[in-house]
């Protein structure tokens, strides 16, 4: 599913609606008259939303309260943060080359780390760049550590050097197998505009130039009953290990240990 418009619900949002269908090239259009999936302008408030329903858009809602809690609950129970070693706060230089809202870009920063967030999508691209600029206004220096690139992930790996970040994290979005009642509605209308097109060949293909391109270790989200990609399957050698959730997995694919970095503080 493509964003088909921009859309504004109350007079006072036409105009930042009007400045944002001209840098995305979409049409603009009153709520009323929307259709499929739009960016909705409500209040000072912009996100995506479905046409039909209510005007409540939907955006990545970064230090939001689910946020926050995750945050501040022991890092050690956060299998993100275990996965990308920041159980304790360190300065690693991590690539999240699929970003989407960037909730997980967030929250890697907000641990200490310093991270380039790569979206593919124009329209979730611009929300990141927005949400960015919001977080500018809470809390410049965390808002300095996240650098917002819109391009595809494979495209931005290969023109990478060798070795030029700690981290390189993959979560691609796959379509659900499951029940959607299990999924929030953020997921749901980032999945119609994001979810991953490719082959397992070509998760394996990125996956081989995010090595390529990290210094230590790349972190691959999963979906738990999903088949492991084998580290001896892959042209660059690495190690392995893998956390498991109540419903993904992350696994981890290493190049060398993260204890005597010198990204470390």
């Amino acid at each position: 599913m493509t964003v088909t418009a921009v859309a504004w619900y109350r007079n006072s949002d036409r105009t930042p609606a009007l400045h944002c269908a001209c840098r995305l090239s979409l049409p603009l259009v009153e709520w009323p008259q929307a259709k499929g999936l739009v960016l909705l302008f409500n209040q000072h408030r912009v996100g995506l939303a479905l046409a039909g329903q209510r005007p409540q858009p939907v955006h990545g809602g970064w230090g939001d309260g689910p946020l926050r809690r995750r945050l501040h609950q022991s890092s050690r129970k956060d299998a993100l943060l275990r996965a990308c070693s920041l159980e304790r706060k360190r300065r690693l230089n991590i690539v999240d080359a699929t970003g989407g809202f960037g909730r997980d870009a967030w929250l890697l920063a907000s641990s200490g780390a310093r991270v380039k967030v790569v979206e593919r999508n124009p329209v979730v691209a611009w929300l990141l760049q927005h949400s960015r600029a919001e977080e500018y206004g809470r809390c410049r220096s965390l808002a300095e550590c996240i650098e917002i690139h819109q391009a595809d992930a494979a495209v931005f790996l290969r023109q990478m050097e060798e070795e030029a970040c700690d981290i390189v994290y993959l979560d691609p979005m796959f379509p659900v197998r499951r029940k959607k009642l299990k999924n929030s509605q953020r997921i749901e209308l980032l999945r119609a505009v994001t979810r991953f097109e490719g082959s397992n060949d070509s998760l394996q293909g990125l996956l081989e130039l995010a090595l390529r391109c990290a210094r230590h270790r790349v972190v691959l989200k999963r979906p738990r009953g999903v088949a492991v990609i084998s580290a001896d399957s892959l042209k660059v050698r690495c190690g392995f290990y893998s956390l498991t959730g109540s419903s993904s997995r992350f696994d981890v694919y290493t190049r060398r240990s993260l204890k005597r970095s010198s990204s470390l503080e």
